[in-house]
């Protein structure tokens, strides 16, 4: 590569106009990681030659590595402006909207480039992506489908239709698919993925028991060999999120898992030069607190994120938002707005890698650690002298190098550190460890009949996530249901309609007598969502995993919540917010008084409005609870003199 490079240098400096020799003297040092060298090469290309569209393309490509996705979508649509059969610039123009996150725009690009080049592959894969990425699986199925028909061995479609049917809760059709995959690739990134995964649903306390034997069993065995995975967030591509779902102490499987990510894949060893020499902030000089997720938008983590981010001081610190994609909705643009400095990394894990150490922190701050595979994989290295996370996902990481946890004491029972391969930290006297603005009602708010729900019902709303609802819940809702004849539990379909399926197959297992008075209602856009819990008379919150932002929303409106707290964190949020509010008639002990609060609450008006009313005149301390952004600054402060 390098003698190709000093004859393209020598040829340019005889004729410095040559738009062959910039181009692909351009095209090496992208190939070498010199990104803006490669840009000032074609830019100077193409004040020599504007109407070319090769030109334009590879700026394009160029741009995308930089996560300059606004710029790359201008090059690729001035490429095809000037060649519009240009199938491979159609494609790479998705690429670029994808990445920006422009998912239904994309999809048209696809098209348009499978229309001028049929049989191209490229456009009907990344229509699949796009359609797994919107939660349209089955338009993602059909479209990997289809990509297969055309190529039966294309590892990348099998691939991602396993991904697919494992989102579905369909796990034994994603093994198959990861199963072929393999034996066309021999790929150990894939044996990991087929090891790790664990079912969407889980049939029942029994089969948890099991898949958490098998899962610790077979990874046991995978330390025992030598395997090479080069990049785990395309080659293993999961993390073990729903471990968390299953009511255990995941420390030990979760520090295993670890041993074996960090034994097969050399690139999370990465270490920022900075780290090593660093030295705490003296004299004038702020904090560097870098805050990251994928999910700085109109999702839980950006609703209990942005606080933070607005409200630290910024006398003491310089607070630095990294994205993985443009903000594009109002949550993550106001987050953006509120930072000291915006950082979009780039989409390779490499090249993020070397953009985060770039920025010499001094704290790096992951609101969420196992809900994404990218800044999951990011937490292993050594990227900032102190690394921590938080309850975006409430469980341990098990991570070498993630140093701190942090938590509330309102949150966590005797012995928690336990829990922890981090060391746990805890901000005191609070209810969350979020700045939490208020909730409103929808004005007007729309009546049962709206969402075809009885009128004359008892209506118990449990919003939570399916996959939280474990097999202990089952007998809560059977006895609510039986010793309540006008009871109606209402859930919220899944992001797959398989997962309501593979749930009601366990009710009807567990409860056959009484599933049909179970209720899946569609998902529902924000306002409705809270409109739905205005409308219910009593809020279950699951047990093992409760909820967060849907107790606030309940709590917000008046809404009884009854939680059953249990011994690990992520099951005690609720509690946390009734224990502030120093009210704790919701608050079971054992599932007996939880289904006898619940049938209290639900057929007795009078005393539902006594709890209601109790929730209203207590609840103000809940909100934008400037004590809690006070706490983070002590326990950030606390952080640094250690390192």
């Amino acid at each position: 590569m390098q003698s190709a490079s000093d004859a393209y240098q020598q040829l340019l400096a005889k004729e410095p106009n040559n738009t062959e020799a910039l181009y692909w003297l351009s095209v090496l040092e992208f190939e070498r990681g010199q990104y803006d060298r490669s840009v000032d090469l074609l830019t100077h290309a193409l004040r020599l030659a504007p109407g070319n569209s090769l030109l334009h393309y590879a700026l394009g490509a160029i741009y995308i590595a930089q996560a300059r996705f606004d710029e790359a979508i201008q090059s690729y649509r001035k490429s095809i402006q000037l060649k519009p059969d240009f199938a491979q610039a159609h494609n790479n123009l998705g690429n670029a909207l994808l990445k920006a996150g422009k998912l239904q725009e994309a999809i048209s690009a696809y098209r348009l480039a499978e229309k001028h080049s049929p049989g191209y592959i490229d456009p009907l894969l990344n229509t699949g992506v796009c359609y797994y990425e919107i939660g349209n699986g089955e338009a993602a199925v059909e479209a990997f489908k289809r990509v297969l028909l055309l190529s039966p061995d294309h590892a990348p479609a099998l691939m991602y239709l396993g991904n697919t049917y494992y989102e579905r809760g369909e796990t034994a059709a994603a093994k198959d698919c990861y199963r072929k995959v393999l034996a066309l690739t021999r790929s150990d990134g894939i044996r990991i993925r087929i090891a790790t995964m664990l079912p969407m649903i889980m049939p029942s306390s029994t089969a948890i028991e099991q898949v958490r034997g098998s899962y610790v069993e077979q990874i046991s065995g995978l330390l025992g060999q030598d395997l090479h995975v080069e990049d785990p967030t395309m080659e293993i591509s999961y993390t073990n999120f729903l471990l968390a779902y299953h009511g255990k102490d995941d420390r030990e499987a979760q520090e295993l898992v670890a041993k074996l990510y960090l034994k097969s894949c050399p690139a999370l060893h990465y270490e920022s030069q900075h780290c090593a020499n660093w030295q705490p902030p003296a004299g004038n000089r702020r904090t560097r607190i870098g805050i990251i997720s994928r999910y700085l938008r109109n999702h839980s983590i950006g609703k209990t994120s942005g606080g933070i981010v607005e409200h630290l001081s910024r006398d003491r610190y310089e607070v630095i938002v990294i994205f993985l994609a443009p903000p594009v909705d109002e949550t993550g643009r106001r987050i953006a707005e509120a930072a000291d400095k915006v950082v979009v990394l780039p989409p390779g894990f490499r090249d993020a890698q070397r953009r985060l150490a770039e920025e010499r922190l001094d704290i790096l701050f992951y609101q969420d650690t196992g809900m994404d595979a990218f800044t999951f994989f990011l937490a292993y290295s050594r990227l900032a002298p102190v690394q921590c996370t938080s309850f975006g996902h409430p469980v341990t990481t098990g991570i070498p190098n993630m140093d701190y946890y942090i938590s509330t004491d309102y949150w966590e029972p005797p012995g928690a550190e336990q829990h922890y391969s981090e060391r746990l930290v805890m901000l005191r006297d609070v209810a969350s460890v979020a700045y939490y603005y208020k909730p409103s009602l929808p004005d007007p708010v729309k009546p049962r009949s709206c969402f075809g729900l009885d009128e004359n019902a008892h209506i118990y709303l449990c919003p939570q996530t399916l996959f939280k609802v474990h097999p202990d819940f089952d007998e809560a809702v059977r006895n609510i249901l039986r010793l309540d004849p006008l009871g109606q539990v209402v859930f919220i379909e899944g992001k797959h309609p398989q997962w309501s399926d593979l749930l009601l197959q366990r009710f009807r297992s567990s409860m056959p007598n009484l599933v049909d008075r179970i209720r899946f209602l569609p998902q529902q856009p924000g306002r409705d969502f809270i409109n739905l819990i205005a409308l219910s008379d009593v809020m279950l919150d699951t047990m093992h995993f409760c909820g967060f932002n849907t107790s606030l929303e309940g709590l917000s409106l008046g809404i009884p919540i009854v939680t059953l707290p249990g011994r690990f964190m992520r099951s005690r949020h609720t509690m946390s917010f009734y224990r502030k509010m120093d009210y704790m008639d919701c608050v079971a002990r054992d599932l007996q008084e939880y289904v006898s609060i619940t049938l209290k609450l639900g057929t007795d008006p009078a005393y539902r409005h006594e709890v209601s009313q109790q929730i209203l005149d207590r609840q103000d301390c809940l909100w934008e609870e400037i004590q809690v952004i006070r706490e983070f600054e002590r326990v950030f402060d606390e952080m640094l003199p250690r390192h």
